[in-house]
């Protein structure tokens, strides 16, 4: 029997909203912890005292992702154009930035009373991998 691909695609319809719905939830909470107004600078804050620091880590996930959820469109749109599958690549920038906070809150809770140096080169580091990899997954869905 020949499978009809519109009733086929029609069926993970609600898989895909239910998982895009969970994302939403847990992006924007985890999002609210490192708010780049409030909770970022005053992280910042605990490991250095440049300033310039701390106001670069506002650029780096600003309003609009800073220069990561632009350049990377770029890149990411030449490869995966003509491909038929996507979602892939959506999947794994997903993973990719939450693994980014992963490693980021491993590296503070082991490494921020021994060497605060350490954790803002892996927060800088981090937070440009994680607004890159946004960039990148922000075009696979467009």
């Amino acid at each position: 029997m020949i499978k009809d691909k519109k009733t086929e695609g029609a069926k993970s319809y609600g898989w895909n909203f239910a998982m895009g719905l969970l994302h939403g939830i847990f992006y924007n909470g985890g999002i609210a912890f490192s708010n780049v107004g409030t909770v970022l600078p005053v992280f910042l804050d605990n490991f250095t005292t440049s300033k310039i620091l701390i106001g670069l880590s506002s650029s780096l996930m600003g309003p609009l992702g800073g220069i990561g959820s632009a350049l990377p469109q770029l890149i990411t749109a030449y490869r995966i154009e003509s491909r038929t599958r996507k979602k892939p690549y959506l999947i794994g920038a997903i993973a990719v930035r939450s693994l980014c906070w992963g490693a980021l809150t491993l590296i503070t809770y082991f490494f921020a009373l021994s060497r605060p140096g350490l954790v803002v080169f892996f927060l800088f580091f981090l937070l440009t991998v994680f607004t890159f990899m946004g960039g990148g997954g922000l075009y696979s869905i467009l």
